[in-house]
């Protein structure tokens, strides 16, 4: 081989060269593009996940506090920091509720008498004027 085809082999690879460089260029502008999709993608999914846990989160300590502030939940001092429930005590039954609501059923069921009754009288006055 002389140095002109040396030179001309070695022109040829160069410009095989710099089109596979040419094509590499192209294809990593895709890949960019494509990276740069999947991560501002992620980065909203991120945002929106962080989002929706941080209402979730704050309702849950809004629940614990009001729980607090009623003496339902107590919380013991750090390091365990752990939540004890305390359950509201449940209604002792007494004697005058029941009798009460006897009381007013009583009443209830005398005055529907009463009006039935003036009812009936003023309904068999009017029939009486009538004939």
């Amino acid at each position: 081989m002389s140095d002109i085809d040396l030179k001309r082999k070695a022109e040829e690879l160069e410009q095989t060269l710099h089109k596979q460089f040419e094509v590499i260029k192209s294809d990593s502008q895709t890949w960019v593009k494509l990276g740069g999709t999947v991560l501002i993608s992620g980065l909203v999914t991120f945002g929106i996940v962080r989002a929706i846990q941080g209402r979730k989160s704050k309702k849950i300590e809004d629940a614990v506090k009001r729980l607090e502030q009623e003496g339902m939940l107590s919380r013991t001092p750090a390091p365990e920091d752990r939540y004890y429930y305390h359950p509201a005590p449940a209604p002792k039954s007494s004697f005058w509720a029941p009798v009460g609501q006897r009381i007013m059923m009583a009443a209830f069921e005398f005055v529907k008498a009463k009006v039935m009754a003036d009812l009936a009288e003023r309904i068999h006055k009017n029939d009486s004027k009538k004939h």
